[in-house]
């Protein structure tokens, strides 16, 4: 029995040991240097006022004003301007506005008309964003109705 203790102890021991070298790695060296989660995350750019940004990207009014035209990135697509059809349900595909025909593209808004399912539907985008591919609607409203595919 004595044995058995003595062993057990030494394995209990030996676990320990190799849980405590686990979770503290040799060399480990604290820095000051933090890197922002999303716990720690403050956004810098303050929707209350563009005068007060210092940011060295344009807004996207600031694109507009200098005419660059706003397009639409349907789903993960290239984008585009003025498409004629757009989906509304990116995981299936399974709604769509169709035969889309455009009354206006704007840099603020684009409005137009088009066919979704057997109804014809007022489509209008909206709160343009500077993205990678350049300025880029973000906002569908179809009938009023603000979508998010």
């Amino acid at each position: 029995m004595k044995k058995f203790s003595r062993i057990s102890a030494l394995g209990l021991t030996a676990a320990a040991a190799f849980a405590i070298v686990a979770c503290s790695p040799p060399g480990e060296v604290d820095s000051d240097v933090k890197i922002d989660n999303a716990s720690t995350f403050e956004n810098q750019s303050s929707p209350s006022s563009s005068a007060e940004s210092t940011s060295a990207e344009p807004s996207a009014t600031d694109a507009a004003a200098a005419g660059e035209q706003a397009q639409f990135i349907d789903c993960v697509a290239a984008p585009v301007t003025e498409p004629t059809s757009i989906s509304l349900d990116c995981t299936t595909n399974s709604d769509m506005v169709t035969e889309i025909t455009w009354e206006s593209w704007e840099a603020e808004t684009a409005e137009g008309t088009g066919t979704r399912g057997e109804d014809e539907v007022a489509v209008v985008l909206s709160q343009p964003t500077q993205t990678e591919s350049g300025l880029a609607f973000t906002q569908i409203e179809v009938d009023g109705e603000v979508v998010t595919p």
